[in-house]
């Protein structure tokens, strides 16, 4: 901007100094020579008056007082008579000089009195001014001509244009300095002004412009100070709002999104990113379209209800994520601006999988539970009828049949125990911590069990060395110890059961090895399920609740711990219980 303002000032400055010089030059030059002629003029009346005054009487007379006259001034003398005929001349022959009736001066001298005019003299080969006098002295009677060369005005006007030349020169160079001083003042702090301009659309609002004075450009300066600390206070609440608004969102447990009516993402976070498998690593999805990245036909049909209807729905859709069905509830919500003018939908994405397969959990378990419970009280009311029926008056068949009532009742027991514990155990409670001695409760757990054991199967225990005391219930882990061993003898026919326990890595390592029947392969991801039996017959005849298991795992999942299972049919089972320390 400062270098265009100096161009375009000294363009203006150079033009109004050469208009004017032209116009001065023009006119002073045709004003230089009327003044001259006008001086000619002046000194041939002079020199005519003179002459008169001498009242010559022949030719030599006049020679006489042209060369006296010339030596004199320094000019050229000539004595014209009224035919033109040359008769005196002080440089020159005058015998030899053309006739001079029609020079103009001459013309002008015999009509006016006097006359003057510069041309090239073709006598002297140089340009010459001349003014004539018409004069009358004695028997003469003509023109007195003065000449003068015109080297000596020459001069005058070189001398006048090398004055003019070095007046322009200064003048441009002081019309530079003062139009760079002020054109500087001017433009420094329209500059300060774009450099801070340039910051505050970078993001910087720090610093204000400091101009004095009450000119417009001062007063620029205090709006744009004004204006910068209007944007500055704007800015950071709308960058609050946004961080707000980003920590809401990515706090939240759905995944949220608002799309406008073009199908364009307004905003949205990580996880409905992650919900729909959208992986566009640190690229910024706004104001781009959804439909680029991701079709699904309940989403679509979502946004298309709530354009339609502008009201709000809701639908489940199944997703692939990670190998696995995911079930995600879908909400659609018409956005409104504050005028009440609709601009899109918010979405909402719900991952429900869990939700359901604890509804679907409750549901089996609710069926398994009553079906578990129905079964032994189907058979106490079946015995218990036939013994009113009569049986009971033969003693033999009475006591096989409250023998087996007996039994079921037994198994009602251990089912409505092993509920209550799995609840128990479940709500996360367990104030009865303390540092529990691993080995004396295993020994205490195989001497309990070889009472009930196989005559084939034996219970064994490998330690190879103390290991450090465990904080928790001691109950919980008898229950789980027992359980596992337990598990082992019930589906062993030959050979042994071997608890094994040591430490491994800061983990508390529990080992359940067993030669029995093995589990097949599809069994295992549901062997922890609730009421899960991998041989129902067996499992039920051999008095088992199908809680175990699931105990088991609630027990270690109490501790933060894993549990794993390995197995082949036929060679038997491996129950490995990983138990960290802290």
């Amino acid at each position: 901007m400062r270098r265009r303002l100096i161009k375009n000032y000294l363009l203006i400055i150079l033009m109004t100094i050469g208009i004017t010089v032209c116009a001065f030059v023009a006119n002073g030059y045709s004003y230089l020579v009327e003044e001259n002629e006008k001086s000619l003029l002046s000194r041939a009346s002079v020199l005519a008056d003179s002459f008169s005054s001498q009242e010559p009487k022949q030719t030599e007379d006049i020679e006489a007082f042209l060369k006296k006259q010339s030596e004199k001034f320094g000019l050229r003398l000539t004595f014209i008579d009224r035919n033109g005929n040359v008769l005196a001349d002080s440089d020159s022959d005058a015998d030899t000089m053309d006739n001079h009736r029609t020079r103009p001066e001459i013309r002008r001298a015999f009509r006016n009195g006097q006359g003057a005019d510069h041309r090239y003299s073709e006598t002297m080969g140089v340009e010459y001014y001349y003014a004539a006098v018409e004069v009358e002295a004695g028997n003469f009677h003509g023109a007195l001509r003065v000449s003068e060369p015109a080297h000596a005005f020459q001069e005058l006007i070189d001398h006048l244009t090398f004055s003019i030349s070095v007046l322009i020169l200064l003048s441009v160079v002081l019309a530079f300095v003062l139009v760079n001083y002020f054109t500087k003042k001017v433009t420094e702090p329209i500059e300060y002004m774009t450099r801070k301009s340039e910051e505050i659309a970078e993001g910087n609002y720090g610093g204000s412009i400091l101009v004095d004075g009450e000119d417009e450009v001062a007063r620029l300066a205090r709006s744009f100070n004004k204006m910068t600390k209007t944007l500055k206070i704007e800015q950071e609440r709308v960058e609050s709002q946004r961080e707000e608004l980003a920590s809401i969102l990515s706090s939240m447990s759905s995944g949220i999104a608002a799309i406008d009516s073009g199908g364009k993402l307004l905003f949205y976070n990580q996880l409905f990113l992650e919900l729909l498998e959208i992986h566009m690593g640190n690229q910024d999805l706004k104001g781009r379209s959804l439909y680029q990245y991701f079709r699904n036909e309940e989403i679509l049909d979502v946004i298309s209800n709530v354009e339609e209807n502008e009201s709000q729905f809701q639908k489940e859709s199944p997703i692939e994520k990670d190998g696995e069905i995911r079930i995600i509830l879908i909400k659609g919500t018409p956005l409104y601006r504050q005028e009440k003018k609709k601009v899109g939908t918010l979405l909402s994405l719900e991952d429900i999988t869990k939700m359901k397969k604890l509804e679907t959990m409750r549901t089996d378990f609710v069926s398994n539970v009553t079906h578990e419970l129905k079964t032994p009280l189907t058979s106490i009311r079946g015995f218990v009828e036939t013994l009113k029926e009569g049986a009971i008056d033969d003693p033999q068949f009475a006591r096989r049949f409250l023998d087996i009532i007996d039994i079921e009742a037994e198994r009602l027991g251990l089912l409505i125990q092993d509920i209550l514990l799995l609840s128990e155990i479940e709500s996360g409670t367990d104030t009865s911590k303390s540092m529990v001695k691993v080995e004396p409760v295993i020994d205490n757990v195989i001497e309990l069990l070889e009472k009930k054991g196989k005559k084939n199967v034996q219970i064994v225990k490998e330690m190879e060395k103390p290991v450090t005391d465990f904080l928790c219930n001691e109950n919980r882990l008898r229950q789980l110890i027992i359980n596992l061993a337990d598990n082992g003898l019930k589906y062993t026919n030959e050979g042994q059961v071997t608890i094994r326990c040591f430490e491994q890595e800061n983990d508390l390592i529990l080992q359940f090895v067993d030669t029995g029947v093995g589990i097949p392969k599809e069994h295992l991801p549901r062997l922890f399920e609730r009421f899960y039996r991998v041989d129902k017959g067996r499992s039920r005849k051999q008095g088992g609740t199908g809680l175990g298991l699931s105990i088991v795992k609630h027990i270690v999942e109490l501790y933060r711990g894993k549990i794993s299972v390995e197995s082949k049919p036929d060679k038997g089972s491996v129950f490995t219980v990983r138990l960290p320390y802290y």
